[in-house]
């Protein structure tokens, strides 16, 4: 049997500080994984140090160790279906949103010729708010500038819904409908 989604999380003033900590912990839990007869997919498994675009890490760190395995770092990761970066930019978790955004337009814009109105909004709540929404305590504080593609995702879905031309006062039907608004 396979233990999935094992996050261990640490702090500390540097590197050289909690990655003994980290592999210390590593060597336990190895040790409780194989008394349990539980494996981990080293494959998989992998690393992620949030830092500062500043503060650069250094090549010849210590590795972080599993098993006598070398961890992978990497830059980002997914958790609870958020994309965590090391420098917590959140650009790649509004990226996927708005892949995923993009793609409820498709669903809206051809939806919108063949059902009334509530229809098209019940898709907008499914395949485009669901996403604006998820996580949007942790990402939804990202700076203007990252959030700037959601919100001209989210005027383009107006536009589509309403039959708005490109200029238009979007902010009064963000208020009429209820609609969540991006950047605010």
């Amino acid at each position: 049997m396979y233990a999935d989604d094992i996050n261990l999380i640490y702090s500390g003033s540097s590197l050289s500080e909690i990655i003994p900590n980290t592999n210390n912990d590593l060597t336990q839990l190895h040790n409780w994984f194989t008394s349990n007869k539980l494996k981990i997919n080293i494959k998989k498994t992998n690393y992620l140090i949030f830092h500062s675009p500043q503060h650069k890490i250094l090549l010849n760190t210590p590795p972080i160790l599993y098993n006598k395995n070398i961890l992978t770092r990497s830059n980002f990761t997914k958790f609870l279906g958020i994309f965590l970066d090391y420098k917590m930019s959140w650009k790649i978790q509004i990226n996927h949103v708005c892949k995923q955004i993009a793609i409820g337009l498709g669903f809206v814009s051809i939806i919108r010729q063949y059902f009334p109105y509530y229809v098209v909004k019940q898709f907008y709540t499914s395949f485009i708010e669901s996403y604006l929404t998820y996580g949007i305590e942790s990402w939804g504080t990202a700076c203007k500038t990252t959030l700037n593609p959601l919100y001209t995702l989210q005027k383009r879905a107006l536009r589509i819904m309403h039959s708005l031309p490109l200029v238009h006062l979007y902010l009064m039907y963000f208020q009429q409908m209820e609609y969540l608004h991006f950047p605010n």
